[in-house]
């Protein structure tokens, strides 16, 4: 059984049905998982291609967006996360296996205390977007 973070992934999506399992998929590769992942996306077929697996273990919720803006969509998740911790994320981004234990790490350093931004380089590797490099 994974640790948890007590962190919402949020993703803007709009058509990401190709895109979105991908980001999953490296998501649950992690020791330490995030409380929820919301989805916000401008088609109910964005999630049709996605495994139900993923869905139930990654606590996946996803709101239809009637608007078609990447804005909007992630007011929309930040409006309805249930966690301390934010990570807005690209639906064709994949993250590193220890990307959520590095989060944590610096999450409960408590020599910065008061912070409200933490932020992973985004890297290109191998022609994808490669996100965990501190």
């Amino acid at each position: 059984m994974n640790e948890n973070i007590n962190l919402s992934v949020i993703c803007a999506s709009h058509d990401g049905k190709d895109r979105i399992n991908n980001l999953l998929e490296s998501i649950l590769k992690n020791n330490i998982l995030p409380k929820e992942i919301i989805i916000c996306g401008t088609s109910e077929n964005d999630l049709k291609n996605v495994k139900k697996v993923l869905i139930d273990r990654l606590n996946v919720r996803f709101f239809l967006s009637e608007v078609k803006s990447q804005i909007y969509q992630r007011s929309l998740a930040f409006k309805n996360s249930k966690s301390d911790y934010i990570l807005q994320i690209d639906d064709d981004v994949t993250v590193a296996n220890n990307f959520f234990q590095n989060l944590k790490k610096y999450t409960s350093d408590t020599s910065a205390k008061n912070r409200t931004v933490i932020s992973a380089l985004i890297l290109q590797k191998s022609g994808k977007m490669q996100a965990g490099q501190w």
